[in-house]
């Protein structure tokens, strides 16, 4: 007898999430790493079993539900455009890397 799952597994992605790099280290949230565990999950049919979440870029009151405020803010006005300011910002902060925002 099968048993009903009680919940659905979600899961999300785009193409985009592949540009996410750090420029100046390397990083174990990379590409390489994502496209990795995507061929997994395909290798094993496990997307065929989870329910496609389309993604949508997170609104500044959506990411103020798990970070704080102050920090969201600061974390907006990254020098994005300029690889060592943006460097040095991000060296303020404890594991966070940023590359330039890619837009679709």
């Amino acid at each position: 007898m099968a048993i009903e799952p009680s919940a659905i597994t979600g899961y999300t992605y785009d193409d985009l999430m592949l540009k996410h790099e750090c420029p100046w280290a390397q990083h174990h949230e990379n590409p390489r790493r994502l496209s990795s565990i995507l061929e997994r999950c395909r290798e094993l049919k496990l997307f065929d079993r989870c329910l496609f979440v389309k993604p949508t870029k997170a609104t500044n009151d959506e990411l103020a539900l798990y970070h704080d405020k102050n920090l969201v803010k600061k974390l907006s006005k990254a020098p994005v455009d300029n690889p060592e300011q943006l460097k040095q910002f991000c060296r303020e902060f404890e594991d966070v890397y940023m590359n330039k925002v890619f837009q679709k």
